[in-house]
């Protein structure tokens, strides 16, 4: 679904993960910008 919003222009992001793994996973799938509680805590565990 991600990929198809993507080839007509639509922006994907995820309101709300305040885990870091499952974070990760949603970047991976094409999702721009993620809500979260504890922004350090989410990006120090992304890798990359």
């Amino acid at each position: 679904m991600i990929d198809e919003a993507h080839r007509h222009n639509i922006v994907c992001n995820m309101f709300w993960s305040d885990d870091p793994e499952e974070a990760g996973r949603f970047i991976e799938m094409g999702i721009y910008t993620i809500l979260t509680n504890d922004y350090l805590v989410v990006r120090n565990g992304l890798s990359g």
